[in-house]
């Protein structure tokens, strides 16, 4: 780490072009949402195509659509292999959509309107301690979701996606053995449950999340009916009994530390009525 600056020392040229960098990074998260929205990943994913070629294909303003590639070309995610023929590079084709934990899904929830617009509410957070995406829409986002099922659906793919790059290193290094019925809590489409209950044939398994998501999840895609049961309802309320282990993962931190303990006392009982202590 570079030491602090000494007092009357100025910042070096070097310093001012990172700072740029870092004040126009936004520039680079609009482009790579659009860059999504109009599937160009997905477009080139066989080889390079011309420029004119992916204005033809995505209904997009050609002049224009060259400069978009042109930056991203800039940013790292594309490459121009001949003037106006352009190919996907390594960090570009994790926008590909067909890709196994495709970014896609994120780069569309975290640069979503919604999301952007809270985001230029931090301010408000910082001088307040409140929620800038509820300052920003006057809801929190979870209720926000269940109002905009485009929205939610990005959301749920977003969260499969993460369960994606994470199941294999959660499999490597926890020892599931000997759990005989596990729950995962907040467990969305259950990716994460489908991953355990395969590495593990005769464990047993409940889906557990909200009414209006758990009903986009398949038994038949989790493990079965035989080994896994979905059931709708909210963490804060209770969550299922008679299992051997509870699985939260990336639950905690959506929440303040009173709803966190809140989620996390429900846990609680369920394991003490397990075990049979108070």
């Amino acid at each position: 780490m570079d030491a602090g600056i000494s007092p009357g020392q100025s910042p070096a040229p070097q310093d001012f072009a990172q700072i740029f960098r870092l004040i126009g990074g936004y520039r680079i998260s609009q482009a790579l949402r659009v860059a999504v929205e109009l599937g160009i990943p997905d477009h080139l994913a066989a080889g390079p195509r011309h420029c004119d070629d992916l204005a033809t294909t995505t209904g997009s303003h050609a002049p224009t659509l060259y400069r978009l590639l042109r930056f991203l070309a800039g940013a790292g995610l594309l490459d121009e292999t001949s003037p106006k023929q352009f190919a996907l590079t390594p960090l570009g084709s994790t926008l590909r959509a067909d890709i196994p934990a495709s970014i896609c899904p994120v780069v569309r929830l975290w640069l979503s309107e919604s999301h952007w617009q809270s985001w230029s509410h931090l301010l408000h957070s910082v001088q307040t301690g409140q929620h800038a995406f509820d300052h920003a829409h006057g809801t929190g986002v979870f209720d926000y979701l269940r109002e905009d099922a485009e929205l939610s659906a990005i959301f749920n793919a977003t969260m499969t996606t993460s369960s994606a790059r994470l199941a294999n290193a959660l499999l490597k290094h926890y020892d599931f053995h000997g759990i005989g019925r596990i729950v995962d809590i907040g467990g969305g489409h259950g990716f994460t449950l489908t991953t355990i209950l395969a590495d593990h044939p005769t464990m047993q398994g409940v889906l557990f999340d909200l009414p209006d998501v758990v009903a986009g999840a398949s038994l038949e895609a989790i493990g079965g009916t035989n080994r896994c049961e979905i059931i709708g309802g909210s963490f804060f309320e209770t969550v299922p009994a008679d299992a051997d282990a509870y699985i939260l993962k990336q639950i905690i931190h959506d929440w303040d530390d009173d709803q966190s303990l809140a989620i996390l006392r429900n846990v609680r009982v369920q394991c003490q009525d397990m075990l049979g202590f108070c």
